[in-house]
């Protein structure tokens, strides 16, 4: 799949709508967040649906598409780095080639965000402040997405990791509205419509605040009325 191609993606899914234009070579981060998005979408509609009741089967439903949603939102982030370092003529044209294929044999098995700040050093750009919010909210996303991946079982007095998870998600998105007050913080009351959207939003403001230091400019995504480059 490594054609190239220009053209314009568009879906609409109720009140979202996600739109993305660009050149690509059949690259997979903006299908990736099309997909988060679409996914979140889905667990709105649930929540929407079952508003009110109580705990049913329809929560695995839920639990599914947030799952999904987070999983495909930082695979969007991972993809897009890995695409620009791999299209290194496009986006690195004033570094040689080979250069650029030895440092990413090295950096190539290194954690998502260490490519992103190594991007910005090849175009002389300062790195991300690992302080800023938009950082720190993606390096949170991250480590959701990893603890639900390598998930281990917790007894809730016990839950030792899924605290420190708990510790950066907690404010920044609604909990799920079918769990009482004595249900654990991660993973069951992240299974909401709100922490689906957050992740979505977290994943494409951090991109487009990348590309904005950067000056790489790829593609465009629209979601929920909002705009980001991608």
């Amino acid at each position: 799949m490594s054609e190239t191609s220009t053209g314009k993606i568009d879906v609409q899914t109720g009140p979202d709508y996600v739109s993305a234009t660009g050149r690509t070579r059949m690259n997979l981060a903006v299908h990736h967040i099309m997909g988060a998005a679409l996914f979140a979408k889905h667990a709105g509609k649930i929540e929407a649906n079952h508003r009110g009741e109580q705990l049913g089967e329809f929560f695995s439903e839920i639990t599914w598409n947030v799952s999904a949603t987070i999983f495909l939102s930082v695979a969007a982030i991972e993809a897009h780095i890995n695409e620009i370092f791999l299209e290194a003529n496009v986006y690195f044209s004033e570094h040689d080639e080979q250069e650029i294929a030895k440092l990413w044999e090295r950096v190539e098995r290194y954690e998502i965000l260490y490519k992103y700040q190594e991007a910005l050093q090849l175009n002389d750009k300062e790195k991300m402040p690992k302080s800023d919010t938009i950082y720190q909210n993606m390096d949170s996303l991250i480590k959701a997405r990893n603890a639900l991946v390598h998930f281990q079982p917790q007894w809730h007095y016990e839950e030792k990791s899924h605290r420190k998870i708990e510790e950066r998600l907690k404010g920044k998105f609604a909990p799920s509205p079918f769990m009482d007050s004595g249900a654990s913080f991660f993973p069951n009351k992240c299974m909401s419509h709100s922490f689906a959207s957050w992740a979505v939003h977290t994943a494409m403001k951090f991109a487009d605040e990348f590309n904005e230091k950067s000056g790489i400019m790829t593609k465009s995504i629209k979601f929920e009325g909002l705009s980001y480059k991608f």
